[in-house]
């Protein structure tokens, strides 16, 4: 039994440095190291994850095979229900490609600036600042959640002693 506590603790442990790690490294969206695509538009649909707390957005434009996400962590920049009432299928839209972004499929890229019209829809400003807010959030939650983890077991030695 002990083999098995010993095993979920550095599985944990390593979830929690990889997710830290990611965080923490993770740099600005560089201007330079982008890669501009445009295309006819022809649809976008939201992807929400089994617990609908994170929603993404894929998008189609014409004579690319490519799956163009918008990740969740910039959902929040994207001003989705304009871009829905204001673009139409066919109607040309220059999309921005983060190429120091990799996913597990090679033919998935993320998404970092939408424009249509003259107008931005998804903003490289906003996404920035969403990257920095986690370098922050993200590990305060960590020791938060480990600071509980800890006076939970503290609590449960000092029962199990009585």
């Amino acid at each position: 039994m002990k083999i098995f506590k010993t095993i979920f603790y550095i599985l944990a442990f390593l979830s929690i440095a990889y997710v830290l790690y990611n965080t923490i490294a993770k740099d600005r969206i560089d201007l330079n190291k982008t890669e501009i695509i445009t295309g006819k538009f022809k649809s976008i649909y939201q992807s929400k994850t089994a617990k609908r707390t994170s929603i993404s957005y894929n998008i189609e434009i014409e004579n690319t095979t490519e799956i163009l996400k918008i990740i969740p962590q910039y959902s929040n920049c994207f001003k989705f229900q304009e871009f829905q009432k204001e673009v139409t299928t066919n109607q040309q839209i220059e999309l921005r490609i983060d190429t120091n972004e990799r996913f597990l499929f090679p033919n998935v890229r993320s998404v970092v600036s939408l424009k249509a019209n003259s107008k931005e829809y998804l903003n490289l400003h906003c996404e920035n600042e969403a990257i920095e807010k986690a370098k922050i959030r993200i590990p305060l939650i960590i020791i938060g959640g480990l600071i509980l983890i800890l006076i939970i077991i503290f609590i449960e030695k000092k029962l199990l002693k009585i």
